[in-house]
């Protein structure tokens, strides 16, 4: 299976399951005036771009959460989950989450020697 058969696949089940974002996506691709022209493949690609880092924040958030005894994520959970992660700590270097807190962290020079 060819790597541009494996795209078409993908674009066709992201038209099908997300096209409410697809729509959504569009406008607001149009109304940013991100370039003159809009492929018909970009809204879906983005959808599913979008609709996985969802999923991958809130897999880990969710295991967050359970080790910690909760059944429901806090800001604190999805912190933990970004900052624990290196490519999600990669990409939100620059955002700060509220009420999240911050990451535990003992200085190696505070530490008792033995």
């Amino acid at each position: 299976m060819s790597n541009s058969t494996v795209v078409f696949a993908l674009m066709i089940f992201v038209d099908v399951s997300t096209t409410y974002y697809h729509d959504m996506i569009t406008r607001f691709l149009k109304k940013g005036r991100y370039a003159r022209r809009i492929g018909s493949d970009a809204p879906a690609y983005l959808a599913a771009v979008l609709e996985y880092l969802a999923s991958e924040v809130l897999e880990l958030a969710g295991n967050a959460a359970q080790d910690n005894y909760k059944k429901r994520i806090k800001p604190r959970h999805v912190q933990l989950a970004v900052r624990n992660d290196t490519e999600l700590d990669e990409l939100l270097a620059g955002v700060t989450i509220a009420r999240g807190g911050v990451m535990p962290n003992i200085h190696s020079a505070v530490l008792p020697k033995y």
